[in-house]
């Protein structure tokens, strides 16, 4: 009897524990993304080199880590400048919309980490390259076309796959710590997606509203074509809160990190539809695709520039370039080799 009573109390603490815990077991796989014994530090100093793109819109906390200071991250807010080599974090419910020099637009879901290996714009030369390297999470992709250029590549390495792309709106999710990486196509898209077992394969087209997966040590297969319903869940998840958008204002430090009132990195209310909105700061404006006359910098121009450019009005399917027979990652950066 007294055995049973014993082995009774014991289960009922386990189970008692497992309520109390349980929401917050959840938040590791967030914290886990950043290195161990990270510091995050409320003045930001740029990187090695000149900026290759700059935050657009932020949401939650996102860190940044320079590739020459990898034991100290920065939270970003707009206008945060990005360089070759940072590592880009988002932690939960946290995203950010980035743009690159070259006009390209990337978007991270929560839970996302990738690196900036290279990005290489030069257009007096007609010359673009660009390496991502994304670790984990999902990324939506609307790459620029370049029109004429001499070279355009770009690129998206996960720990299975490489896409090659040279003007296109797609996502890439990686899956299963890393083991599993889906690519889906959406309007006016065609991406080449290699197995990084078998780099001399012929690639795996990947065309509008479509989905190729590449699970670790297995060549890509191709699902069958997207419902419309499916499309909507997928680009649901690079949909930004208006309500908890981070500003350059009303912040405050805890913890070592900037993060707003709310304590968790949202900005609940902050957002004045008669000024520059979401914290852009004054002047900040975004060019539109044919260089056209930008936006007031509001989140309504914003919307409707990214639109633009990544939309079927601006997006055309294109020949890829030639594709090395083996893609190679750049050495020496960091967070970019698996």
């Amino acid at each position: 009897m007294k055995r049973n009573f014993k082995k009774y109390r014991i289960l009922s603490v386990i189970f008692l524990s497992l309520i109390l815990l349980g929401p917050f077991m959840g938040k590791g796989l967030a914290q886990s993304l950043l290195p161990a014994g990270l510091v995050i530090d409320e003045t930001f100093k740029p990187g090695v080199g000149s900026a290759v793109g700059k935050t657009v819109l932020v949401q939650g906390v996102v860190v940044i880590i320079h590739e020459d200071d990898p034991e100290r991250g920065y939270r970003a807010i707009n206008n945060t400048p990005l360089y070759n080599g940072d590592t880009i974090i988002t932690q939960e419910n946290a995203r950010v919309r980035f743009e690159l020099n070259d006009g390209s637009i990337l978007t991270l879901a929560s839970e996302t980490r990738i690196v900036i290996n290279q990005s290489l714009y030069e257009p007096e030369k007609e010359n673009r390259s660009s390496f991502i390297s994304q670790v984990i999470g999902k990324a939506r992709y609307g790459v620029r076309k370049l029109v004429g250029y001499k070279r355009s590549e770009f690129k998206v390495k996960s720990k299975t796959a490489v896409v090659g792309v040279r003007g296109s709106d797609f996502t890439v999710s990686v899956e299963k710590e890393g083991d599993r990486t889906v690519v889906t196509a959406f309007e006016d898209t065609v991406v080449e997606v290699y197995s990084l077992i078998a780099p001399e394969e012929a690639p795996v087209p990947v065309e509008s509203f479509k989905q190729v997966i590449v699970d670790r040590d297995a060549l890509p297969y191709e699902r069958e074509e997207l419902e419309p319903e499916e499309i909507r869940q997928i680009k649901q998840d690079f949909e930004f809160d208006r309500d908890r958008l981070i500003t350059d204002k009303q912040s405050m430090d805890y913890s070592g990190i900037r993060v707003n009132a709310d304590g968790d990195g949202g900005a609940p209310g902050i957002f004045d539809p008669e000024g520059a909105g979401i914290g852009l700061r004054p002047g900040f404006q975004i060019p539109g695709p044919g260089g056209e006359e930008p936006g007031t910098g509001g989140i309504d121009d914003v919307q409707e520039n990214i639109s633009r450019r990544i939309g079927d009005h601006v997006i055309e399917p294109q020949p890829l370039p030639p594709f090395p027979d083996e893609p190679t990652v750049p050495t020496g950066s960091a967070g970019g080799t698996f």
